[in-house]
């Protein structure tokens, strides 16, 4: 037995929603959205519950057994108010059936007679109703039918068993119109309730085939992940999709991406076509096929200013396929051929948006490639920016670092060489050719400014790197201003408290007159920046005695030329 704190009839209404909504496992598996959800997710919703039920009732057909009474409010309600064994497991995060009171021996085609139409009212099969009441294990799919158009429209559909006999009697098949819905994927809900509902039960669905019908949507959703928005509005008709729902996996998604091309939809057809070579990564074919989706894709909008756009959804889905299968060739190939046609047509500028997601070691030597297409069209600015990347990832790469250095040398803006090797360095501080990559630039600007600036910036990222230091200290000596010396250091300790920062301040305030009104104002921004911080309190105090032993030794050095001076 499970306790569990919701029923799909409280789940409907809303009432209940609040108690699992911070099941983040729940929302990201479909079992369990807001009543303010987007329209795909609202559909996946759906589906989800739906097969969730519906395998339940394929347990229960298949040892000829019919539940009679399926309904969103099934549970048992205990006196303390908790439900026993209802709809929703949060332990599996699935919905359950439950309430097997009335549960008896069935077939799917053999009628039972019953004196009674025992179940609950509004959601009693027809045959349940009649004088000569029978029943088969198609009335729990009925009862499925009346769920599932609860779910789409979000009310009833028969209020009571007099519904269901007022509509009998019209003869005229019943339609579940789902509520603010116009996309193509919802009007499966409205023909699977036609054939759910269906005045002669032999005619209705079986519990196998609802199963496998509603585990297909689910599937389609995970495919289309993110691009849902197409599932809804781009979906094949029922009739088409239930003559292909039932095939494997990769021949599903192969069926469905041809459907796709004959009608269109491009942008579907390399979902599809997509998925299938992140299943299968080696399978020439797929990939063949997802190329040529892009092709004729572009084909169609040569001529449209909106040609661009293919191209972007290309780079992304090859980028995203090299990042799940870095090693293999031929998705490599595939990426690079259009990325090549990207430069060639639209320039390098198409693939800024993309260089950050490269793959971080570059293990099928994408950005190589790259730079060399890069290099051979003389984009100095966009191979500069792909280099950069490459040294993010790989510091160390000298041949890289050559590359990025010769084309730097070209560049007549000195400021940029050094921000770039700075933003390098502060990356990835212990990297040695990169700090020596930084000095050699330095040397290149030939302006001491410049060169504090980048060697200050560094050492506020990284106050105890030593190196940082001492090459910040040589630059301030090197320009003789003691007052733009103090003003740096201080700077830097009072932005990131370092002990080790503290003896170079101290020094330059020596170096200054007028360093007691000097030192003052920096003791004052310490401590208020970093109010009841014992260790910059205890390192104030500290400074304190050695301002005043190194006043105290002036006015003694002071007084001591003074008897030496004639009288």
């Amino acid at each position: 037995m499970e306790l569990c704190t919701v029923t799909l009839d409280g789940y409907l209404r809303g009432y209940d929603r609040s108690i699992i909504l911070g099941s983040e496992t729940s929302i990201a598996d479909g079992v369990f959205v807001s009543k303010t959800c987007k329209p795909v997710e609202g559909a996946y919703n759906i589906w989800r519950i739906m097969s969730h039920i519906a395998m339940g009732l394929e347990f229960l057909h298949s040892n000829e057994l019919a539940h009679r009474d399926l309904k969103p409010s099934n549970g048992q309600t205990l006196s303390f108010g908790c439900l026993i064994l209802v709809l929703y497991s949060s332990l599996r995060s699935n919905w359950k059936i439950a309430d097997f009171g009335i549960t008896s021996a069935a077939a799917s085609s053999k009628a039972n007679p019953t004196m009674y139409a025992r179940g609950t009212s509004g959601y009693r099969a027809p045959e349940l109703l009649q004088d000569e009441a029978t029943f088969t294990t198609r009335v729990d799919i009925w009862s499925l039918g009346c769920i599932l158009g609860e779910l789409a429209t979000g009310w009833k559909l028969f209020e009571n068993d007099t519904a269901v006999r007022d509509w009998y009697a019209t003869k005229e098949t019943f339609s579940i119109l789902p509520s603010e819905n116009v996309y193509k994927f919802y009007n499966h809900v409205v023909e699977i309730g036609h054939v759910a509902l269906n005045r002669e039960s032999s005619k209705r669905f079986n519990s196998l085939a609802l199963s496998r019908l509603f585990s297909s949507y689910c599937t389609m959703h995970v495919e289309f992940g993110d691009n849902g928005y197409l599932l809804l509005s781009c979906f094949p008709g029922f009739k088409i999709w239930f003559s292909m729902h039932t095939a494997k996996k990769p021949d599903l998604l192969s069926n469905l991406a041809d459907w796709y091309r004959s009608c269109g939809e491009y942008t579907c057809a390399s979902v599809c076509n997509a998925s299938l070579v992140r299943e299968f990564p080696t399978n020439t074919a797929y990939i063949q096929a997802l190329h040529r989706t892009f092709v004729k894709s572009k084909g169609d909008m040569f001529s449209s200013r909106l040609w661009s756009f293919p191209t972007r959804l290309e780079l992304r889905t090859w980028l995203e396929l090299l990042q799940l299968h870095p090693y293999q060739r031929k998705i490599r190939d595939a990426f690079l051929s259009s990325a090549h046609q990207a430069i060639q047509i639209h320039g390098p500028v198409m693939l800024k948006e993309f260089w950050a997601r490269l793959p971080e070691n570059d293990p099928s030597g994408v950005c190589a490639e790259l730079l060399a297409d890069l290099f051979a069209k003389s984009e100095e600015e966009a191979a500069m920016g792909l280099l950069q990347k490459i040294l993010f990832a790989a510091p160390e790469n000298t041949t890289i670092q050559a590359q990025l250095r010769q084309l730097l040398i070209g560049s007549t803006n000195r400021r940029r060489d050094l921000s770039m090797w700075q933003r390098l360095l502060i990356e990835n501080p212990q990297s040695t050719t990169l700090f020596e990559e930084l000095k050699l630039s330095c040397g290149r600007a030939g302006d001491e400014d410049m060169t504090i600036e980048s060697w200050a910036e560094l050492v506020l990222h990284w106050p105890q790197q030593n190196t940082f230091i001492t090459e910040l200290k040589s630059a301030l000596w090197s320009k003789g201003d003691e007052i733009y010396a103090v003003t740096t250091w201080a700077r830097i300790t009072v932005s990131n408290f370092s002990p080790a920062l503290v003896p170079h301040l101290s020094e330059a305030i020596r170096t200054v007159g007028n360093a007691g009104n000097i030192y003052k104002s920096i003791r004052e921004d310490l401590l208020n920046r970093y109010d009841g911080d014992e260790k910059v309190v205890q390192t104030v105090v500290k400074m304190d005695d050695d301002i005043v032993r190194w006043s105290q030794k002036q006015r003694e050095l002071r007084v001591s030329v003074i008897n030496l001076l004639p009288r």
